[in-house]
């Protein structure tokens, strides 16, 4: 088992939800990063002989999680798929990407899908779709789907571990340097897929598959044993701090769980969402 130091990544659009859990340190931050697994930035391993190592240097994890607090709506994007990004990226993947609503958008809907024709040097809110959400909804976003979370979004986010994102509009706003955010409008209009839209689930304690990777939301387990063939993230989303082996366990924290470890939490109750790849 490899219990994570999440990392923070704030950005002109981010909270303060995780505050009172994380101090002054989590003003304004965007991505609490449970899960990074890069060369260049991989979360520090907090226990066991692996201790002050990175993930990275120990065990690839091919997927990204993170915790997203959205103070501000978030750009309208797109990513490409793997045909899209193999052509004009030279890159092997695409993305796709999941969001669990722990905290709905105080607008009551996100940003999903495109109506077809719209131009993108002009009026691109009046093109892009709605999708009203609600309290743990769980929207799948698939390669060619525009898309934004809104202004009061709490979420759990599961992606593929590409960094492809093509930004169509970000409001005009002006990023921490003093500049207008970079818009990737060319190659936004290669991947979009137009009036493609996602659909809303609800976990019901049964994996939702989707794509690449698969997930299942637990509520006040006493314990967990990864019964799968390949390694799984359990990512904590209760707001109460407990302890695994001595350590503190805060909400946006993962652990890695190899194939038949177990991890107890008992008296504790967590609630907590399983990540694994799929093949």
């Amino acid at each position: 088992m490899l219990i994570l130091e999440p990392i923070f990544h704030k950005a002109i659009w981010g909270g303060n939800s995780l505050v009172p859990i994380y101090g002054e340190a989590a003003q304004g931050l965007a991505h609490l990063y449970s899960v990074w697994c890069k060369p260049d930035c991989s979360n520090r391993i907090l226990n066991g002989s692996n201790k002050d190592r990175r993930l990275y240097e120990v065990f690839n994890f091919k997927l990204t999680i993170a915790l997203v607090d959205a103070a501000q709506d978030l750009s309208i994007q797109v990513h490409p798929s793997d045909d899209i990004a193999r052509r004009i990226e030279n890159n092997e993947i695409g993305k796709r990407e999941a969001w669990y609503f722990i905290k709905k958008p105080s607008t009551g809907y996100i940003y999903n899908g495109m109506s077809q024709g719209v131009d993108l040097s002009g009026d691109i809110l009046s093109g892009v779709q709605k999708l009203v959400i609600d309290d743990e909804d769980y929207v799948f976003v698939s390669p060619g789907t525009v898309h934004a979370m809104t202004a009061g979004s709490f979420v759990y986010e599961i992606e593929e571990g590409s960094d492809l994102t093509y930004r169509i509009f970000d409001y005009n706003r002006i990023d921490l340097g003093g500049n207008k955010r970079e818009l990737h409008l060319d190659k936004a209009k290669s991947s979009i897929e137009f009036n493609k839209k996602s659909s809303i689930k609800k976990y019901d304690n049964n994996e939702i598959i989707e794509a690449k990777f698969a997930t299942a939301l637990y509520k006040e387990s006493k314990s967990y044993t990864n019964r799968n063939e390949e390694s799984i993230a359990l990512t904590f989303i209760n707001e109460t701090t407990f302890e695994i082996d001595d350590l503190p366990i805060k909400m946006g924290m993962s652990i890695i769980l190899f194939p038949e470890e177990e991890v107890k939490f008992s008296p504790f109750k967590a609630n907590f969402i399983v990540a694994r790849l799929t093949l």
